[in-house]
């Protein structure tokens, strides 16, 4: 749910939900936005058919389909895109079809990293959240408080936190840039 709330659908939006799985999303945006408004690709027919019944059964109707979504997509533009699956580099397709002021959420494969990119007027998406995450803490071991002190100490020597990364996002490639500017990875 974190994805879905990070890519802040509004009625109205054309979303696409890249790995359909078991139709789950696609069922919730449909159900929220309208059957109309969602698109939702997987590259396995099976699970995208067996997608398209579950949901039919719960009479939603979004676009489902059976594609490989690093390449072109069904519908030319959408104004959200969420992937449940990893990419590196995000797919040039996904990054054509936001439209501006759209918003993309994705993880970058072999890390960590959970993106939230908005689409600029020049054509590039850039994540600069800086904002660290909300943790409920529970039970007898404090895990964030351990966090807070590794956090005090990277800080201490120089470092920076993972949350204040920018990303910015094109065609032609994408990279990962430290709040002050010199550390750059390429995603």
């Amino acid at each position: 749910m974190s994805m879905a709330h990070r890519l802040d659908v509004r009625p109205g939006h054309k979303v696409l939900d890249v790995g359909t799985g078991s139709g789950y999303s696609a069922g919730l945006f449909a159900r929220r936005f309208g059957d109309e408004n969602v698109t939702s690709v997987d590259m396995d027919p099976y699970l995208v058919e067996a997608a398209r019944t579950r949901l039919a059964e719960f009479g939603r109707t979004p676009r489902v389909a059976a594609v490989d979504a690093t390449g072109e997509l069904p519908e030319p533009e959408y104004d959200r895109i969420m992937a449940t699956v990893s990419v590196r580099p995000v797919p040039a397709s996904w990054l054509r079809a936001l439209r501006p002021g759209g918003r993309l959420v994705t993880t970058i494969a072999h890390t960590a990293l959970l993106i939230t990119a908005e689409m600029g007027p020049d054509g590039v998406a850039r994540a600069e959240d800086g904002s660290a995450p909300p943790v409920h803490q529970g039970g007898p071991r404090r895990l964030r408080d351990d966090l807070e002190r590794v956090r005090g100490k990277w800080e201490e020597n120089g470092r920076f936190p993972l949350h204040t990364l920018r990303a910015e996002l094109t065609a032609e490639g994408g990279a990962l840039l430290s709040p002050d500017g010199p550390w750059v990875f390429t995603v």
